[in-house]
């Protein structure tokens, strides 16, 4: 869900001291690679038959956790796996979508405070995407700085049971999509949470599978199948799949937990049939319109641009695509998140030799910032590409690039007002920017070279840019 309007626009205080510059060199010969707790007669989620009037929620939250990196028992940093979320992401989009039912989704970023965020707002479906680890009992949650932070068992149950041991758990049902994942999945159920899906601990579960399996569940548990029947589905799904290698063994690796609990109940009993979904995406005077329409169609950019609209504060338009296949760099990007973020520098300059990948390590870095709206404190991403007059060595062409896309994105009113102070005035508010500027090194001479006056001015008069 979306976090709240910032209050009306203030003036920040001037003469704010000068920002310390965090400089991060790129070695040249490092490698770069471009390549239940159980009620008896339970017919629904939380709701026994001597309970049907209850209000049942037809809501998930998904939680998403790709940290950068960890640290070993020295404390070195060292980089985790890329886990990429897209597909995942877009098959869940599209079971809902096909199910046609009053179902909320919601995708966050799965930190200890983004969980009791949605304890607190009475979330009880919840899935979580992460890494498993074969030989620990974690779960591995983001530390809001690009790092691990494993949540122990122990942490967990606590968090879950906050309401005080006499008390239900609030979450009845949850998903821990990861690998090695059942000692999760079985905390979570001496928690008492009372349905719970996960794989084996001993096993690795292929990616096409865990999809195949996912998208089947997700759709059948909407379309009113008990806990039991999705699961059935979902496991048949992946046995019946072409794509999905020794797919027997696959499917043996999902588990319903507790063995012995009652999993014929419905998560979404009474969730009412709808004629486009996610029902937010539709303005009313485009529903009309939108009636006939089908995938590719003005219906479905509206519902593109709704999804999207949760998580994307890149400015450009389109935005610049994050870098394809890029791996190899995860301790650079936490590098510079950890300045940004956590040590609070506001100027941080990526160098290196031509060709070693600055560039796309800072759109990277601007594309992990933008999939944790909750998490990371930035209201607009402003990606400042040098037009191409910039060829003649003007660095004054990239300070004019900055002002037309803060007009274009409505961030600034065009005025008389001098060229450094719009720019300063429209980042005098209580939002927060984060400004990347393209290719900074190669202009820059003699008397045209005004971006140092620009940054000074910003960081004298503005408080809340980066």
């Amino acid at each position: 869900s979306q976090p709240g309007e910032p209050a009306e626009e203030k003036e920040a205080v001037s003469w704010y001291p000068s920002a310390r510059v965090d400089e991060l060199k790129l070695d040249a010969t490092a490698r770069l690679s471009i390549l239940a707790r159980r009620e008896p007669q339970t017919t629904a989620l939380g709701v026994s038959q001597a309970d049907g009037a209850k209000e049942q929620s037809h809501r998930i939250i998904v939680f998403y956790s790709a940290p950068l990196v960890g640290r070993d028992e020295g404390k070195r940093l060292h980089a985790l796996a890329a886990l990429n979320f897209d597909r995942e992401r877009d098959h869940l989009w599209k079971s809902f979508e096909e199910a046609k039912k009053d179902i909320e989704l919601h995708f966050d970023t799965a930190t200890t405070n983004r969980l009791t965020n949605a304890l607190t707002e009475g979330f009880d479906c919840l899935h979580f995407s992460c890494h498993g680890f074969e030989r620990t009992n974690v779960l591995a949650f983001e530390d809001g700085y690009g790092g691990l932070h494993g949540l122990q068992v122990n942490e967990l149950k606590d968090m879950l049971s906050s309401k005080g041991p006499d008390k239900a758990v609030p979450i009845k049902f949850v998903f821990v999509s990861a690998c090695y994942s059942e000692n999760i999945g079985r905390t979570f159920v001496e928690a008492g949470v009372r349905h719970v899906v996960c794989c084996k601990q001993e096993k690795k579960v292929l990616d096409i599978a865990a999809l195949e399996f996912t998208s089947h569940f997700y759709k059948a548990l909407a379309l009113h199948h008990t806990v039991q029947e999705a699961f059935h589905i979902g496991r048949t799904s992946v046995k019946s799949s072409p794509s999905v290698p020794n797919s027997e063994n696959e499917m043996s690796n999902f588990l319903l937990l507790p063995e012995d609990g009652d999993h014929n109940v419905y998560v979404f009993p009474a969730a009412p049939d709808v004629e486009y979904w996610p029902m937010k995406a539709l303005h009313p005077t485009r529903a009309k319109q939108s009636k006939k329409s089908r995938r590719g169609s003005h219906h479905w950019q509206i519902m593109n641009a709704f999804e999207l609209e949760v998580r994307n504060r890149i400015q450009e338009k389109p935005s610049p695509p994050p870098p394809p296949n890029f791996l190899g760099r995860e301790v650079e990007m936490h590098t510079i998140l950890d300045s940004l973020f956590k040590d609070n520098q506001r100027l941080v300059s990526l160098v290196g030799e031509k060709g070693i990948g600055r560039r796309s390590v800072a759109k990277a870095v601007c594309h992990y910032i933008n999939e944790r709206r909750s998490t990371i404190p930035i209201d607009h991403i402003i990606y400042v590409y040098p037009p191409p007059s910039f060829h003649s060595g003007r660095n004054t062409s990239l300070i004019e690039s900055l002002h037309k896309k803060l007009l274009d994105a409505n961030l600034m009113k065009s005025d008389s007002a001098e060229l450094f102070e719009s720019i300063s005035k429209a980042f005098r508010t209580n939002k927060k920017f984060l400004v990347v500027f393209d290719r900074v090194s190669e202009g820059g001479r003699g008397e045209d070279n005004q971006l140092p006056l620009l940054l000074n001015i910003l960081f004298e008069e503005t408080v809340n840019v980066n």
